[in-house]
């Protein structure tokens, strides 16, 4: 797949992506193809996590982190309202589905081998939740590791402090 045919696929990114670099840089665009939950997992989607908070508001950008699929679908009722209510739509639908789900994404290498996704978030999310049979053909634009296109990609990390404290102490 050649850029043109990416953006024109993908017209609905919404995370901050340097167009002009990926295009001034000649990006290649490679597709890859999970059927493993547990790859998808460890895909990086687009929620954040914040000093143990998911969706993070005001001053709390500084130590923002992209989290996995894996990590939103454990933590989904931290996720906001509306954002459970559109995954648990999708969820459904990938169940009543013939299997497998299959899915077209747009995503960016990382380095250590890792993606992240530039759109898709919701319904990754849905899929793996379904426990349903699928493939998700990510189309990854190659290189990004190396010349980062996008400021999300410093962000798609491990955590580095602790999760939030939910339980109380007696």
């Amino acid at each position: 797949m050649d850029l043109q045919t990416f953006k024109a696929t993908f017209p609905d990114i919404r995370v901050h992506l340097d167009w002009a670099a990926v295009h001034e840089r000649g990006h290649e665009i490679q597709t890859t193809v999970l059927t493993d939950p547990a790859e998808l997992g460890q895909v990086y989607s687009a929620f954040q996590e914040s000093l143990g908070r998911l969706d993070p508001h005001f001053l709390h950008w500084i130590l923002t982190r992209k989290i996995t699929l894996a990590e939103a679908m454990l933590r989904f009722h931290e996720l906001p309202d509306n954002v459970q209510s559109d995954i648990e739509l999708m969820r459904q639908e990938c169940c009543a589905a013939a299997e497998p789900v299959r899915l077209d994404v747009p995503a960016c290498r990382l380095p250590r081998n890792g993606f992240y996704l530039l759109d898709g978030n919701h319904r990754c999310t849905a899929v793996l939740m379904s426990g349903r049979a699928f493939e998700v053909k990510l189309h990854v634009i190659q290189g990004a590791e190396h010349e980062p296109i996008s400021p999300d990609i410093g962000r798609c990390r491990e955590r580095r402090l602790p999760s939030r404290i939910t339980k109380k102490v007696p």
